[in-house]
């Protein structure tokens, strides 16, 4: 079964990592800055190091979510990242070629559950979903690296697809009998495409957006979202694109020839982007 090694409502995390940069990327707090109400877009120390980036999806326990419910969410969340990349390179550079692809495949929950990570080894990206973890409780989602073996580098996403709906209180006339029902459910298809599309930008290298006192919605990866709000969907913006071609370069994903060296960046005032 593919599984991260845990090492938060979204989550990253990273194993296998050499100690000295995982030190590195610990020691950096971006509170100075969110104090004084400035805005701070992190970088995770990794960068893709496939020219096409293949994106696993295994799909899930049928008793856990009926994937076809969600495989448009699930697919959205991903090819919004490649189509924006594209269209900004363009714009930034459109006489120059380049290319930011994704390759998406899909393993049966039967084919993939009694296999492991090494079976798999074409997979830069894993998607597994798994049930709401009470130990996790207010974790959408979490996102772990494992670049330690140099033949097969890759992130694990896991989605945690049921959620604790909101209480339901039950009153008669006497309040001692009164009870509160949380029910744990499965997490909506709106949601379910916001959540990939933050964790695979946490997969492509990038970490969360602080917005200080500007305004949230400038970024995908804004750390917090409402569960079961049919109005909680924001695709990738501006920012999050500009984020990754900052690390990348405008010309598509590449073999990764050097670390990753820059933890953060101050974003661009808004009116840039227009």
């Amino acid at each position: 079964m593919i599984s991260p090694l845990y090492v938060m409502l979204f989550g990253l995390i990273a194993f296998g990592l050499l100690p000295a940069m995982a030190e590195k990327w610990e020691s950096f707090e971006p509170s100075w800055a969110i104090k004084q109400g400035g805005e701070i877009y992190e970088f995770m120390p990794f960068k893709q190091s496939e020219l096409m980036p293949e994106i696993c999806i295994m799909k899930p326990a049928p008793n856990l979510i009926d994937y076809y419910d969600y495989q448009d969410s699930i697919w959205y969340g991903i090819a919004v990242w490649e189509e924006g990349l594209n269209e900004m390179s363009e714009m930034f550079q459109p006489d120059k070629g380049y290319s930011w692809q994704l390759k998406i495949l899909e393993f049966a929950y039967e084919e993939h559950v009694t296999k492991e990570v090494s079976d798999y080894i074409q997979c830069n990206i894993f998607i597994v979903f798994e049930p709401f973890d009470k130990e996790k409780e207010n974790t959408l989602g979490i996102t772990a690296f494992d670049y330690a073996n140099s033949r097969h580098k890759y992130a694990v996403i896991t989605i945690f697809a049921t959620q604790p709906a909101p209480a339901v209180l039950y009153l008669d006339d006497d309040p001692e009998t009164w009870d509160t029902q949380v029910d744990i459910l499965p997490i909506t298809p709106n949601t379910m495409r916001q959540i990939i599309g933050h964790e695979m930008g946490h997969g492509l290298g990038l970490g969360h957006y602080y917005a200080g006192m500007n305004n949230p919605s400038r970024s995908i990866m804004e750390f917090s979202m409402s569960i079961w709000s049919e109005d909680n969907y924001l695709p990738p913006q501006y920012l999050d694109y500009y984020a990754l071609i900052t690390k990348y370069g405008t010309d598509g994903f590449k073999v990764w020839e050097y670390p990753v060296q820059q933890q953060w960046f101050i974003p661009p005032h808004p009116e840039l982007h227009t």
